[in-house]
């Protein structure tokens, strides 16, 4: 059985998949682009905090939103948590957590296996929450909400930190290069 160098060829290029040949050169072996290392993104400093006025449980509760977003941010790539204000390029404040009461709520109100019929005011008030963000970089200040409609528990404001993160990672990417010129 004799092997052609094409076969032979192929048989490397199937065990080795980041080799391809070169454009219009059967003879010419180059790495493909799958082969050669990406440089990750540089990392962007930011510092996340809310501010210290307000009143004890008010305070608290931002306070509590801080360390839910600053977790969520941990996840994301490209972005180092800074320990000032000053050392950060981009800084992000927990304004406000506020509550609404939806027009409309999906689903029953009532804990399964309560009887219908029960007075309105016996029924549990849901309530939506609503984690309010500054960004600020360089003068400019940019504000952003959770779009998603958690309930008010715990995992509700995880979920709304989250969401916000989400929206403050695709921003930070979408301006990364602006961002660190400045550095």
């Amino acid at each position: 059985m004799t092997l052609s160098v094409v076969t032979v060829i192929a048989v490397a290029l199937m065990s080795q998949p980041t080799i391809a040949l070169a454009h219009g050169d059967p003879d010419r072996i180059v790495p493909s682009q799958a082969a050669i290392p990406q440089a990750p993104p540089a990392s962007v400093r930011i510092y996340v905090y809310t501010d210290a006025k307000g009143e004890g449980a008010e305070l608290a509760s931002r306070r509590e939103s801080v360390k839910d977003l600053r977790a969520a941010l941990a996840e994301k790539k490209g972005l180092i948590q800074a320990d000032t204000e000053g050392a950060a390029l981009v800084v992000i404040e927990v304004a406000e957590r506020t509550t609404t009461i939806p027009k409309f709520a999906f689903g029953s109100p009532l804990p399964p296996g309560q009887r219908t019929g029960v007075p309105a005011a016996a029924t549990p008030v849901v309530r939506e929450v609503h984690l309010h963000v500054k960004l600020t970089w360089r003068d400019a200040v940019f504000a952003f909400t959770n779009k998603s409609s958690p309930a008010e528990t715990g995992a509700g404001w995880r979920l709304a930190a989250s969401d916000v993160a989400k929206q403050l990672d695709k921003w930070i990417t979408d301006h990364r290069a602006e961002i660190l010129k400045v550095q």
